[in-house]
């Protein structure tokens, strides 16, 4: 039984050594990716008939974030729901996609990255200045495959394209298509940290097509965010496997015994 603690030894050795290696090159993959494409939403102007504070605001995403933490089913209200399409046995990728009611009121991006954000925020375990810097990603991303339903179901489980359709597939530009005709689809991954479908794939959506080259100051410093949290993540992912593996190992010797 020797040979097969040594060989699962250097199993873990070589996992360990790539992971570090992916921890050591992220930061200059997403910043080769370069910053945001020139994405422009048009918001509402005009005089306020109810007015909610950023706080109130914040507080629909995470009520909806939490209600995730006890389902994985559908959760949310008659203005905004979250839905959760995971298959840890596909290769494709998995997705929460929070959907705009026809009820909903929601008016501006900066508005609607709050409630992304704290959805993020309390689903994934996010702090809120994380959780809002993937919300600006998602938001984006998803304004960059609005109504590209041949993109959402060759990328992600099959079981997600049967709810979008060209009309209601991403997010439009103007916010007078928002309410009832947007599904913002946020890629996940499965981590040991975090279990599955736990993390927010920030790959996926800071990819070449909702990225190209921008070296203003603004940008630059959102890139640097998003690898600043990417290189965290994965340092968080190969504490894990180290304990894992440690555990792994005491086992072995258990099990070998003596000799």
């Amino acid at each position: 039984m020797r040979w097969l603690t040594r060989f699962l030894a250097l199993l873990w050795g070589m996992t360990l050594g790539a992971f570090a290696l992916q921890a050591q090159t992220v930061a200059e993959d997403v910043l080769k990716n370069a910053a945001l494409r020139n994405i422009h939403f048009i918001d509402y102007v005009g005089p306020v008939s109810v007015y909610n504070t950023r706080e109130q605001i914040i507080g629909i995403g995470r009520r909806l974030g939490e209600q995730r933490l006890t389902s994985q089913g559908p959760v949310g209200g008659p203005f905004y729901k979250a839905l959760r399409f995971h298959d840890a046995q596909s290769p494709l990728l998995s997705a929460d996609v929070l959907v705009l009611e026809p009820q909903a009121s929601v008016d501006t991006i900066r508005n609607l990255n709050w409630i992304v954000a704290g959805y993020l925020e309390k689903a994934f375990g996010y702090s809120f200045d994380d959780a809002l810097l993937l919300a600006d990603f998602v938001t984006r991303y998803n304004a960059v495959y609005r109504g590209n339903v041949a993109y959402f179901s060759k990328m992600y489980v099959p079981a997600l394209a049967a709810h979008l359709t060209p009309e209601n597939a991403g997010i439009a530009l103007n916010y007078r298509e928002w309410p009832g005709k947007t599904r913002l689809v946020i890629p996940l991954r499965d981590t040991l940290s975090q279990g599955p479908a736990g993390q927010v794939n920030a790959e996926e959506v800071s990819n070449p097509a909702v990225t190209k080259n921008m070296t203003k100051a603004p940008a630059l410093e959102e890139r640097k965010k998003l690898a600043d949290l990417k290189e965290n993540e994965i340092v968080k992912e190969q504490k894990v496997i180290n304990q894992k593996a440690e555990a792994l190992a005491g086992a072995q010797a258990q099990s070998v015994g003596p000799g």
